[in-house]
């Protein structure tokens, strides 16, 4: 069994772009016929551009497993409990996953989801990778200076070719 983290932005730009990338994603590990299973951060913006809902929506409807990682939020925390919590579910996410299949968009370098990518990383796992709007690998000139930085520290070739996603 294969864990896969699809994770991205509430409001990604392209959305049906988005939308296509993430089915066709979830599509292609049906057809090689391996054992996968879904996690995503459960997200519950109404945002049309919402990665994490249209991943559980994608995998559920053609038959993978899907595990849901939501926070726990109530009404009484503060913004910085709030904060402390997304962290704490990114990292819960991070630590079950073997592949990180990620969509953010460009320019956009502070998110839940580079917070997902940084615990990952910090792990020491490297399969990931990081589309932007326009349905392309994020080019390693795009990247956060501190991502950049573990990339070179680490050795790592960028962008990362995983083995498990060779279709």
């Amino acid at each position: 069994m294969i864990n896969i983290g699809i994770v991205g932005n509430r409001n990604f730009k392209d959305v049906e772009l988005g939308f296509d990338l993430v089915e066709n994603w979830i599509e292609k590990l049906v057809i090689v016929k391996k054992s996968y299973k879904i996690h995503s951060g459960e997200a519950k913006s109404k945002h049309k551009g919402n990665v994490d809902q249209r991943a559980k929506k994608k995998a559920i409807e053609i038959g993978l497993e899907y595990i849901p990682h939501e926070p726990r939020l109530n009404d009484n925390m503060t913004q910085k409990e709030r904060n402390d919590e997304f962290k704490r579910r990114n990292g819960e996410l991070a630590k079950v996953v073997k592949i990180l299949i990620c969509f953010i968009n460009k320019g956009q370098w502070h998110s839940g989801t580079f917070n997902t990518i940084n615990q990952f990383t910090k792990l020491g796992k490297w399969d990931f990778l990081i589309f932007n709007q326009w349905g392309k690998i994020w080019e390693y000139k795009d990247l956060p200076k501190w991502l950049r930085d573990r990339i070179l520290k680490y050795h790592i070739e960028y962008p990362i070719l995983i083995e498990d996603l060779r279709f």
